[in-house]
């Protein structure tokens, strides 16, 4: 089936945000990233591949997406470059609609760890973090308003497919701060050790591993958390270090904390 100019247009306007508001959609590129959309049964409207450019895994990606009836469409080089947002394309890429967002449909009870990323303006900080929460099974991610939009095609990079496998919201802070007491949540933030408060209780990864829910909140390098998130928290928690540098890199930062709250779950007494 060949592509037509409007179409191709269309989806070339898909590399930007206000393009993938105006169709609520986004694309998906690569080998990788597209192997994780089928193993979490996250299915394209459609899949577009070059046969000059495709590799044998990537041909493979092919004939699985065509068994669930996928629509498959072959283009060009030149076609695909059209719409990828990489300089090198791997000759595949997907139209996905973008998921369900709103926190009132997405959280379950079940869920104990949650994972909040706040002023975070790196898509590959960002993608990082996605990326590390599913590893350390955190059970979903809030994003607040000021953070990098989700489905900017670098976050679907950098998070290598991990996106389709963790339900992420949106959360306004009047939002957060209502989530927060409903599901009777403590709201630990990772602060930079130089920013710790006097007025806010230090603890320790360790602590955060109560069976009531816990919200982990992360916030950009640059800037940190907001004054809106800080005010609602319960914990600060900060990662020692040499003072050789001033902070860690937000991605950094989370993926340690994570890791410790996941290991010290894994190993934690029956009788606790």
């Amino acid at each position: 089936m060949a592509i037509s100019k409007a179409e191709l247009k269309k989806l070339g306007s898909l590399k930007t945000k206000k393009g993938r508001n105006a169709e609520n959609r986004f694309m998906a590129e690569g080998v990788r990233v597209l192997e994780e959309a089928l193993k979490f049964d996250f299915l394209p409207l459609k899949l577009l591949f070059s046969q000059a450019d495709i590799s044998e895994r990537g041909r493979e990606i092919v004939k699985q997406f065509k068994s669930k009836k996928i629509e498959i469409i072959e283009v060009s080089s030149k076609e695909m470059d059209t719409i990828s947002d990489t300089e090198t394309a791997q000759g595949i890429a997907a139209v996905f609609n973008v998921p369900e967002s709103k926190l009132s449909k997405l959280y379950k009870s079940s869920y104990r760890r949650v994972l909040l990323c706040d002023r975070i303006n790196d898509p590959g900080n960002l993608g990082t973090l996605v990326r590390t929460a599913l590893a350390f099974e955190f059970d979903m991610m809030l994003v607040t308003n000021n953070t990098v939009e989700m489905f900017n095609p670098k976050v679907v990079r950098a998070s290598a497919g991990a996106i389709f496998g963790l339900p992420t919201a949106h959360a306004s802070y009047q939002e957060l701060e209502q989530f927060k007491m409903s599901s009777n949540a403590s709201l630990v933030a990772a602060v930079a050790q130089h920013n710790i408060r006097n007025n806010m209780n230090e603890k320790s990864e360790w602590d955060l591993t109560r069976k009531s829910p816990q919200i982990l909140a992360v916030g950009s390098e640059a800037d940190g958390i907001s004054k809106e998130v800080l005010s609602m928290t319960d914990y600060a928690i900060t990662i020692r270090h040499s003072s050789k540098i001033e902070s860690l890199n937000a991605a950094v930062a989370g993926a340690i904390l994570m890791h410790n709250i996941y290991e010290k779950q894994r190993t934690k007494p029956a009788h606790e």
